[in-house]
């Protein structure tokens, strides 16, 4: 599962997109309608991603990844970026879309 939501992750920075959390769940071949439960697995994979790259130096891949109804991240996604130092200061919507943009212009 977390090469699929890395990949798709990679796919839309390359494409300047954003993709919700649904669409990533389907990716992995999850049913975010029918059991939303077991979709949940996508946030720690969303987790491992984001602090690996963090730790080679890289923004957060998952900014890219966001809620289908605020067109943001979630809470969590903020947290993990107090968490890892990447977050400091500023509102929740000045960060994201600093790491975001940071996200797209430094996809391979």
């Amino acid at each position: 599962m977390r090469q699929i939501v890395y990949d798709r992750l990679k796919e839309a920075a390359r494409k300047k997109e954003l993709v919700t959390y649904k669409e990533l769940a389907a990716a992995a071949g999850l049913d975010w309608n029918k059991d939303y439960g077991q979709c949940r697995q996508i946030f720690p994979v969303l987790k491992d991603i984001c602090t690996a790259e963090v730790r080679e130096g890289r923004p957060m891949l998952g900014a890219v990844a966001v809620r289908q109804d605020t067109k943001m991240p979630g809470a969590g996604f903020f947290a993990l970026a107090r968490e890892l130092g990447c977050y400091q200061s500023g509102t929740d919507h000045s960060f994201w879309l600093a790491e975001r943009e940071a996200v797209i212009e430094g996809v391979r």
